[in-house]
């Protein structure tokens, strides 16, 4: 049996461990109207229901600056999807009996 290493680095792949920048989790009631600020160095960890509320963890870099306005429009299953809908990105899916909610982000 032979032995195959790969090197990650080379293929441009680096894990956030390995990055300089600070990055930290920050989660936001997906209940509340109206959008949130994130820095220009964002992803979408997860949606999901805790202590009563609907809500989205997203792993910033705290040191970049504010320059990006997100939305969140919750679906529900069986719904018709809005024309605006369509420009936006899925982030997940709720279950909170008896409904299915569907979340999408949008940016500007």
């Amino acid at each position: 049996m032979e032995n195959y290493s790969v090197d990650l680095k080379a293929m441009g792949i680096v894990s956030i461990m390995e990055t300089r920048s600070p990055r930290k989790v920050l989660k936001f009631n997906l209940d509340e109207p109206g959008p949130i600020q994130l820095p220009s160095e964002y992803r979408i960890l997860t949606v999901n229901r805790f202590a009563g509320q609907n809500s989205v963890w997203i792993e910033v870099n705290p040191d970049r600056p504010l320059t990006i306005e997100a939305t969140f429009d919750r679906i529900g299953t069986g719904w018709e999807l809005d024309k605006k809908i369509y420009s936006e990105f899925y982030i997940g899916t709720i279950f909170q009996e008896p409904f299915v909610w569907h979340y999408y982000m949008g940016v500007k």
